[in-house]
């Protein structure tokens, strides 16, 4: 740069620069796009029917607290707070199975000690879910795509969880 450049405050924008903005313009409109086109639903055009699900799920090595506090008619949250579902009177609370490797590097099955802090549970049940019917699943509340084998994070009163859908099923048709 020469002296009467650095007087005037002059800068040359280069082609670095211009990536930066470029890049950061494509950041703030990917956000802006990811908050405000995901309020409202997301229901594919065509009118899908509404109806009531039965969803069949499992939690997975949850505290052994956790499964004695669930009880019929629990309702599960989704992560902004939306109601979810409610649990229905089939639940099912083992031990926890775990796989470890023995001395010759096969895998085995054993399962979680039955009483104290270190006991764990593996929790199955059905879940009575409000929504709408669409291709090889549902949308929870007009909102959230479930299917078998996908796993969402919910939460309850007292234990936030990642559950597995294992299967759904519409109640009445």
């Amino acid at each position: 740069m020469s002296d009467s450049d650095k007087k005037s405050g002059k800068r040359k924008v280069s082609s670095l620069d211009v990536f930066v903005w470029a890049i950061l313009i494509l950041c703030i409109a990917g956000l802006a796009i990811r908050l405000f086109a995901g309020r409202e639903g997301v229901l594919p055009e065509g009118a899908p029917e509404s109806g009531s699900f039965a969803v069949s799920f499992e939690i997975a090595h949850q505290r052994a607290s956790s499964g004695a506090e669930l009880a019929s008619g629990a309702i599960f949250y989704s992560e902004d707070g939306a109601v979810f579902g409610t649990l229905g009177d089939k639940l099912s609370v083992t031990p926890a199975k775990e796989y470890k490797e023995n001395g010759e590097g096969k895998l085995t099955v054993s399962y979680s000690a039955t009483e104290g802090d270190a006991s764990f549970v593996d929790i199955r049940g059905v879940m009575t879910v409000e929504g709408y019917n669409v291709d090889y699943g549902c949308l929870a509340g007009g909102r959230t795509y479930v299917a078998p084998n996908y796993t969402i994070p919910l939460h309850t009163d007292t234990m936030s969880a990642s559950v597995k859908i294992t299967g759904i099923v519409k109640i009445g048709g």
